[in-house]
Parts: structure tokens; sequence; C-alpha cells
């Protein structure tokens, strides 16, 4: 199952908004509630919630078993670098409609995420290194 929904996240991501910007793909299944790793790369931080969203709406579509979904976006200029970071339960993102998501990304479907981190909103990033933490 964690093979098919890695293959499927690779699948969706290879067209679409975020083609050729994503990073890594990942699929966690050791514990009892599956989490989809979707990171990628950011180069204007003005777009980081449409981005997200984007994010979180098509791996809710590729991986139905993740109940949550983890996001992060590293800097393109500067790759070492985290601007963003949340996670959303996979039923909240299949709330957010693909059409609508440049319309209401940042009133709206912002508001599913928890745990939101974004230098955008001056968040501090420098701990964070590797994979963010799923839990809520």
């Amino acid at each position: 199952v964690k093979s098919k929904c890695e293959a499927n996240l690779k699948e969706i991501f290879q067209t679409g908004e975020l083609v050729g910007r994503i990073g890594r793909l990942e699929v966690d299944t050791s514990a009892a509630q599956a989490v989809a790793y979707v990171q990628w790369f950011n180069e204007d931080q003005k777009n980081l919630p449409v981005e997200a969203s984007f994010a979180a709406v098509r791996a809710a579509e590729a991986c139905p078993i993740a109940s949550t979904i983890t996001v992060w976006a590293q800097d393109k200029g500067a790759p070492k670098v985290r601007v963003f970071q949340a996670l959303v339960s996979s039923a909240s993102a299949r709330r957010i409609n693909v059409d609508r998501v440049k319309d209401f990304a940042q009133t709206r479907y912002l508001k599913l995420f928890e745990k939101v981190k974004s230098v955008a909103n001056g968040d501090d990033f420098s701990v964070e290194t590797g994979t963010p933490s799923a839990q809520p």
C-alpha cells in the first residue's frame, strides 16, 4: 500500500501547479495512521498558501489511506532554508477546491492547516531540519 501511494504521489505531481518544484514525496505507514509528506521548492513567499493548498489537495487525491498530510517548502534559491511547514488532515485537504485555490488559499484554505509556520509571517525556522513531524 505504501509503495502504491508513493507511486501515486509521484505521478500526480508530474503535472499541475507544482511541476518541477517537488522535492521529497513519502508515505509513512509505520504507525496506526498513515502520513503523507510533500516537500516543494518555493520561489515567491507570497505564493506559499496557494502552493501549500495545492500540495495538500493533490496528496489527498493521490493517497487516500493517509490520515494526515505534512507539507513543507524550502527556498528554491537556498534549498537548505525552510520557508513553510504545516499539517492538515486528509479530510480537510479534500475540502480544498482546486479551481478556487488562487481565490481562497489565504482567506479560507490556510485555516484548514494546523501547526503552520511561515517566514512570510515572521516565524523562525533556524532549528528546523529534516522532515517535519506529523504529530498534531
